[in-house]
């Protein structure tokens, strides 16, 4: 796997992960929704 990162001078939409990385947050953007998630423990 390659990963690569692209500056863009687009304008980023408030809230997107694009934004709050560039504001200096660390972003997590989950690929199996955590509600439907087989891991997840929402028992408690």
């Amino acid at each position: 796997m390659t990963l690569e990162y692209k500056a863009n001078d687009d304008q980023a939409e408030p809230g997107t992960d694009v934004a709050l990385i560039r504001d200096g947050y660390a972003t997590f953007t989950a690929l199996d929704p955590v509600c439907e998630s087989r891991f997840a423990n929402s028992l408690g």
